[in-house]
């Protein structure tokens, strides 16, 4: 897999919600009301060039997903960069990571499966092959039923936290596989950025949705 490295130097993103943060910086605004706190990786030792390209790989999400999201993804990567992680996620630490979560939160590592597996298939440097491997065998439990968060219609409404984490698993790996195409890819990103069900898509025009 390609490197992506890059110059250590300041690198400005902007959230999904439009807030401007610098990458180098331990404090990320993403919207109003929700920012992260990077501070805490300092307490990891983690090496550096691990813990530049989880920034790099953090900031893409922060750009491309809802705030909420990103920040859930972050809390659930420090859990597990906790059992030792300094340099890579390896097939060892996702075993112990699963290993201290009972079957009612295992929903947790299914949680952040998306984001590592994507970090790898993005060329980002800081997660072996085998813990991928691993990761896309395991069957995971979801919330327990009643637990989660439900907000409106289940056919006109949002999706769930499990709906999100269901999309990112398939689409990611079905456009790296040749199983859908650019177009395809589009609009299932579309979905997954919008919360928008099938039938509010239907509602596109012809250009509202361009290279």
């Amino acid at each position: 897999m390609p490197s992506r490295a890059r110059a250590a130097r300041t690198v400005q993103r902007f959230s999904k919600e439009g807030y401007e943060f610098d990458v180098a910086s331990n404090k990320w605004q993403l919207n109003k009301s929700l920012h992260i706190n990077l501070d805490v990786l300092a307490s990891l030792n983690l090496f550096s060039n691990f813990e530049k390209n989880f920034r790099l790989m953090l900031a893409d999400y922060a750009s491309e997903f809802s705030a909420s999201y990103l920040k859930n993804i972050f809390h659930l990567c420090i859990d597990l960069f906790g059992l030792g992680v300094t340099e890579c996620v390896r097939e060892k630490h996702i075993i112990n990571f699963k290993s201290n979560l009972t079957p009612d939160n295992e929903w947790k590592l299914g949680y952040i499966r998306g984001f590592l597996v994507d970090w790898y298939d993005r060329g980002g440097i800081g997660v072996e092959h085998k813990a991928t491997k691993l990761l896309n065998s395991l069957k995971l439990r979801g919330t327990t039923k009643g637990k989660a968060v439900a907000t409106g219609c289940p056919i006109n409404g949002a999706y769930t936290f499990e709906e999100q984490v269901a999309f990112i698993d398939w689409y990611v790996g079905a456009y790296k596989d040749g199983l859908i195409n650019i177009e395809e890819y589009a609009f299932i990103i579309a979905l997954q950025y919008t919360g928008a069900r099938p039938i509010q898509l239907c509602y596109l025009y012809c250009g509202d949705l361009v290279t």
